[in-house]
């Protein structure tokens, strides 16, 4: 599994939703991934390559948009597959709470990488007391533990 199937996975496995793309992306730092991932090559990786439907939404806890994984419990949101290179893909389910991103892939691309890429480049990588900023101790612990396995 890739690095942010891994910690998708883990975070579902204990009942919880999904991450931030900033925090997905900022999680290659805290493993010193060697070739990191940009947003663009994030969502195109789970397009291509996904073993389960990832779902983006929004999540009113830290008012941002999340990615997850689309299990059962999931099933019941309305959204979307939106199309990549004009063809139907069928791993990234959009929610119809994020409806406006865009239509197709390549264009929630856009709007991702512009709502996203500063607070990447300022390593606001995490949200806590819905406040952006680094990872907090017990974060970067999920993603060491999660992770050590296929990259230490």
């Amino acid at each position: 599994m890739k690095y942010w199937e891994i910690l998708l996975t883990k975070w579902r496995n204990e009942e919880r939703d999904g991450f931030t793309i900033p925090f997905i992306i900022g999680s290659q730092k805290v493993i010193n991934k060697t070739e990191k991932q940009t947003i663009s090559e994030l969502i195109i990786d789970i397009v291509n390559n996904s073993n389960q439907e990832i779902y983006i939404g929004y999540c009113i806890n830290i008012i941002d948009l999340i990615l997850g994984i689309r299990d059962l419990s999931k099933k019941r949101i309305r959204g979307y597959f939106p199309k990549y290179n004009k063809k139907q893909q069928s791993k990234l389910f959009v929610t119809n709470f994020v409806k406006d991103l865009g239509p197709d892939i390549e264009t929630i691309i856009e709007e991702l990488t512009n709502r996203y890429s500063n607070r990447i480049l300022n390593k606001e990588f995490s949200i806590n007391d819905r406040i952006c900023g680094d990872y907090s101790i017990s974060e970067k612990e999920f993603i060491l533990i999660s992770l050590k396995e296929n990259y230490s």
